[in-house]
């Protein structure tokens, strides 16, 4: 995967270019497209980090609906394919990491709020027991948790470094209305934020919002909660004078801090194995926070399960979470009828149904649920999975099921088809497909050009 360092968009005006996103207006909405540069330091590194952009665009999304109750935001879609003014020829770079959305007037500042004592806090703590300012208790350690969190706001510099200013600085900069507005939101947007993120298992030490004035309202503009602009930690690593594993762009930090660099440009080149380890870094701490189950196999028994082998495989490839769970139609009906009733509200948005012979599960499933039911029959018994089929596919009127054929390959297609009916509603798992559709395309390509060549075709 090549990494997207730059793009242009002709039917678009284009206006400004930041440190890893493009800012192009169309149709009097702002496009906002994550590419995949990484900053450090504030300087802008010569590599790129492949598939960093789709994880800011997921992750600021996936934010921006989760704490929509504390304030307004500017996110209007990240759903590219529905965009009638883009043209189709744009639409595969702009997938996954674009983001449509109303144009706000930004306030030039950066709001940081810091929950643990880390990086530049840390370091300026153990000098006067303050940061930015704010004084803090005597005795604090790394990774101590600042109870409440405190703001310490900063410039927001296109180029160069960003400066620590006073709050007094800021409602001098803004007015105070809109400064005393803009650090309660902020507070809270952490708030709410470290909850969810610590019943992921996930602290987060500290963050960076930014606001903007639409209408006469702060609304919360950028990103959100994202690798570039937070500090992610392992919940279980953190107590005071840890230093805990960081998911984000911290281990980037580290070896470049290691390398001697002066943290002025030019960057140092960055190997690939760093390359790949931030890549990485990214992509869990997107799937830990974010990643949601939407698919559910339920299983008549445990004996099952190795027809699940290949399905379980294709949607780990493409990154969506799944339920297995062994629930009988005949020894636990109850569980099976009460999973199937909840599991809309638990985030499922397709039932797989796997079972043999008599095979009654998909349409126990499906008689309690209104989400949509695949059901895959086992090769099981004298009549190798026959008879399984025709008990998942007749159905009485009313009970629908989608019957997939017989065993593993039933079972990796009843994957990749509730894939495809969750990409009708989800942008980033339709850009995934789509990702994926290609690659199997360019290797049959590959294979076909191979047997021409070596036949003379």
């Amino acid at each position: 995967m090549n990494p997207v360092l730059s793009l242009d968009l002709p039917f678009a005006k284009r206006l400004g270019r930041g440190k890893v996103r493009e800012l192009f207006e169309l149709n009097g909405d702002l496009l906002l497209v994550a590419s995949d540069r990484i900053s450090a330091f504030d300087v802008v590194m010569q590599e790129g980090i492949p598939g960093k952009g789709w994880v800011l665009t997921g992750t600021s999304a996936f934010w921006f609906r989760h704490l929509a109750g504390v304030c307004d935001h500017h996110l209007l879609s990240v759903d590219v394919d529905s965009w009638a003014d883009v043209p189709a020829a744009y639409k595969d770079v702009l997938r996954g990491r674009t983001m449509r959305c109303k144009k706000a007037r930004p306030l030039p500042i950066e709001w940081v709020v810091r929950g643990y004592l880390t990086g530049s806090g840390w370091k300026d703590y153990q000098k006067d027991g303050m940061v930015s300012g704010v004084q803090l208790p005597a005795g604090l350690q790394h990774a101590s948790e600042l109870d409440p969190p405190i703001l310490t706001p900063s410039t927001k510099a296109e180029t160069g470094h960003d400066e620590p200013i006073s709050f007094a600085r800021v409602v001098e900069m803004v007015g105070r209305e809109v400064a005393e507005q803009a650090r309660d939101y902020a507070l809270e947007l952490y708030r709410r934020g470290r909850e969810y993120a610590r019943s992921r298992g996930i602290v987060i030490a500290d963050t960076k919002f930014e606001f903007g004035v639409l209408d006469g309202k702060v609304v919360l503009i950028d990103e959100c909660l994202t690798p570039d602009s937070s500090r992610f930690w392992p919940a279980h690593e953190v107590r005071p004078g840890s230093n805990p594993t960081s998911f984000d762009k911290q281990y980037l930090r580290d070896w470049l801090t290691g390398t001697g660099w002066n943290k002025n440009p030019p960057p140092p080149t960055l190997p690939p194995e760093v390359i790949q380890k931030t890549a990485a870094t990214y992509a869990e701490i997107q799937q830990r926070l974010t990643a949601q189950k939407p698919i559910a196999f339920l299983l008549g028994s445990d004996s099952d399960l190795p027809v699940l082998e290949g399905a379980f495989a294709a949607l780990s490839e493409l990154g969506v979470g799944f339920h297995v769970r062994i629930l009988s139609a005949h020894r636990t009906p109850e569980e099976a009828g009460e999973f199937a009733r909840n599991a809309h509200k638990n985030g499922v948005r397709v039932l797989i149904g796997v079972a043999g012979m008599a095979a009654h599960l998909a349409g126990a499933l499906a008689a309690h649920s209104t989400l949509p039911v695949l059901g895959v029959p086992v090769d099981a018994g004298p009549l190798q999975g026959h008879d399984a089929l025709l008990s998942t596919a007749m159905m009485p009127p009313g009970i629908p099921v989608a019957a997939m054929g017989i065993g593993k390959a039933a079972a990796r297609n009843a994957a990749l088809l509730a894939v495809r009916i969750l990409a009708l509603s989800d942008p980033a798992i339709a850009g995934q497909l789509e990702r994926s559709r290609r690659a199997e395309r360019d290797k049959t390509l590959a294979k076909d050009a191979e047997v021409r060549r070596k036949y003379g075709c």
